[in-house]
């Protein structure tokens, strides 16, 4: 019995899930103090509270590449 190995994810799909990453984990150090403030907020809570935002729609695009490049898959493989 071999068992189906998953496709590789592709570059770009790779880069929309690391961008949310870099951006919460990576990025934050450089700036990390009180002032200034956005909206009252530190600008670190004010930074990460908008990449938990922006998470999501990263996360889309990433889904949708992958779905087209299913999609694609599947209809050379039919063809």
């Amino acid at each position: 019995m071999s068992r189906a190995v998953p496709p590789r994810p592709s570059l770009a799909a790779l880069g929309c899930g690391l961008i949310p990453f870099i951006a919460i984990c990576g990025a934050v150090p450089l700036w990390d103090r009180i002032t200034p403030t956005v909206f009252g907020l530190p600008f670190n809570l004010a930074w990460l509270i908008a990449w938990i935002v922006l998470t999501p729609i990263c996360m889309t695009f990433a889904n949708r590449i992958e779905t087209a490049r299913e999609a694609e898959t599947e209809k050379k493989g039919d063809s």
